[in-house]
Formats: structure tokens, C-alpha cells, sequence
């Protein structure tokens, strides 16, 4: 248990970093991920995301033919909490050539497993998530999936993470006063992708912090689901008037968001206009790297609305 997912992801990587050659990403991907492997100077390359999210094989099948030798990993993302083709990337990797050894990594920190041993997730060699995201109620939180470690001694020599004053103050606004229209003009005020998430990126790596690990203990998965879906229900019903598609499921995850596709950007105003009028808080995802801007990134970011289940 990490204080966050990449922090999960970034101990899971130095444990193999000289075998590392490069990490595969998908383009469309948050910053604050890629700047935390560029401070541990992880080679970094991109593979192309279609406008619909899904990965573009031959691209991405491509690119790995360039390397010869090497041991590379394939991150790929279930964005918004609906597991991505786990089959495919599990072929691929099976299927690899040039004597590359290839390893994946799901990042599930837009989601949260309600049991991450099924479907093929074994052949998986590094899972992660976050659900200091999905629970409101943790401070911090992200865990890491592996079937073993050589030596545990390094993590449990870690730190936890300590409470700041700020941070549940910031915890306290999230899940107290969303609500209300003192969120939206406190917002206005902060230029941030997420509304409140002011706080920076503490490289160093951290174990979560005591109180939330016995509160993410005590968190009963039905009941979770039961909130979600019934606010998933109450969104959808509200936003029938406009045109969109969902984009998440509660098959095997426990999503982050309500998310949906809009038409294009003119629909989505619209969309945000109302959520605005109904104290209802969205927000985009992600803050892409600035290289990483294109117009498939572009169409997907400007189409796409998240709102907290929360």
C-alpha cells in the first residue's frame, strides 16, 4: 500500500530499472505520471490513441519492432475505469519479437477492482491503482499488484505519508461542499485540471498514510457499488436531454467518474452549462504532456466530460 499509484508504479519500476530499457505509453496520458518516470529517468515512448480511446495496434507494433534486445514495458490505461483490452496487450506480449522481452502494466487508477484475480490478470506483471481517488474519505492511498518481490525489506523501510492541516482542509471542501455553490466559485479561482487538487507531487516514495489504510479497510465493496450506481443513475437521468455516450462500466471495476462523450465541443459547453446550473461538479482529465498535443488528443479531450461518483 502506496501513498498514491505512481508511487506504486515508480517502486515496482526501480526494483527492475536496470533491466529497463523503455516504458511504452499511451499518448493520451496525465503529465503527472510521465513527469514522476522522468525524474527517475525512465526512457519514455508514445504510442498512438484512436479518437475512440482504444490503442492503435500498429502503431504501437510498430514501434516495438524498432527495439531489438531489450526489455520493454507496455503501460496501458483503463481509462475511466473500463478495463482495456487486456487480451490483445497479453498477445502481444507473447507474441514478441527482435528478442525483446516484453512486460505490461495495467494503470486501473481510474478504477478500483472488485476482484482483480480474474480475467487473465496473472499474466499481468505489474498491476496498480488508486483508491484514495474512488473513496473520498482516504487521504491518500494506491496500491500495487505483484505476484512477488525478492526482498520487502525496501518497502518496509518506507515512511507513510503524514496529514497535513491543508490536505484535509482540501479533503474536507472535496467531500463536504461539492455541493454547493461556494465549490463552483472556488474553483474559478484555482487553475487546476481537477478543481482542488492543489497539492505538488512529492517524488519521493511514501507508504499511505495510517488513517487511511484502517479506513480503506473497513470500506464495504457492495455498498460502494450500490452509491455509484445509483449516482451513475441519478447523472444519467439528468443529463438525458443532451446527447452523449457513456463511457465506464461496473463490470469489474468500481469507477472513478461518470463519463461521457460528447457530440463536440459546442454540446459539451452546453453539458457544463447545465452541470453549472445544477451544482453538479465535472471537470476535463487529463493535463497532457505538452508534445503529446495532436488532433486525436485534442478531439478526444475537447469531447469528453468526468463527474465525480462521489
Amino acid at each position: 500500500y502506496f501513498e498514491s499509484g505512481s508511487s506504486a508504479l515508480i517502486f515496482a519500476l526501480l526494483k527492475e530499472k536496470k533491466k529497463t530499457q523503455v516504458v511504452f505509453l499511451p499518448e493520451y496520458i496525465c503529465k503527472s505520471l510521465v513527469d514522476r518516470l522522468n525524474a527517475i529517468k525512465i526512457k519514455i515512448n508514445y504510442y498512438k490513441i484512436k479518437k475512440n480511446l482504444s490503442t492503435d495496434w500498429v502503431d504501437l507494433k510498430k514501434k516495438i519492432k524498432t527495439f531489438k534486445n531489450k526489455q520493454i514495458y507496455i503501460l496501458y490505461i483503463n481509462y475511466f475505469g473500463k478495463i482495456n483490452n487486456r487480451k490483445k496487450f497479453i498477445k502481444i506480449k507473447s507474441n514478441c519479437q527482435n528478442n525483446n522481452i516484453v512486460k505490461l502494466i495495467e494503470d486501473n487508477s481510474h478504477g478500483h477492482y472488485l476482484s482483480y484475480k480474474n480475467n487473465k490478470t496473472n499474466k499481468i506483471d505489474i498491476l496498480f491503482s488508486s483508491p484514495k481517488k474512488i473513496f473520498p474519505q482516504l487521504y491518500s492511498g494506491g496500491i500495487l499488484y505483484k505476484k512477488r518481490f525478492s526482498d520487502e525489506t525496501e518497502y518496509n523501510d518506507l515512511e507513510n505519508k503524514k496529514i497535513k492541516i491543508f490536505g484535509l482542509l482540501k479533503l474536507l471542501i472535496k467531500n463536504y461542499f461539492i455541493r454547493f455553490k461556494f465549490y463552483f466559485i472556488l474553483r474559478k479561482f484555482i487553475k487546476t485540471n481537477q478543481g482542488l487538487n492543489t497539492e505538488k507531487i512529492d517524488q519521493k516514495i511514501k507508504k499511505i498514510d495510517i488513517y487511511s489504510f484502517k479506513k480503506f479497510k473497513k470500506i464495504n465493496l457492495k455498498k460502494e457499488l450500490k452509491i455509484k450506481l445509483e449516482k451513475s443513475e441519478k447523472i444519467n437521468k439528468k443529463l438525458n436531454q443532451f446527447k452523449h455516450k457513456k463511457y465506464f462500466d461496473f463490470n469489474e471495476n468500481l469507477p472513478w467518474y461518470y463519463v461521457c462523450f460528447t457530440q463536440n465541443l459546442i454540446n459539451k459547453k452546453k453539458i457544463q452549462k447545465f452541470c453549472e446550473t445544477e451544482k453538479i461538479s465535472f471537470f476535463n482529465w487529463p493535463e497532457l504532456p505538452e508534445k503529446n498535443k495532436n488532433k486525436r488528443t485534442k478531439y478526444i479531450y475537447d469531447r469528453i466530460i468526468c463527474i465525480p461518483l462521489k
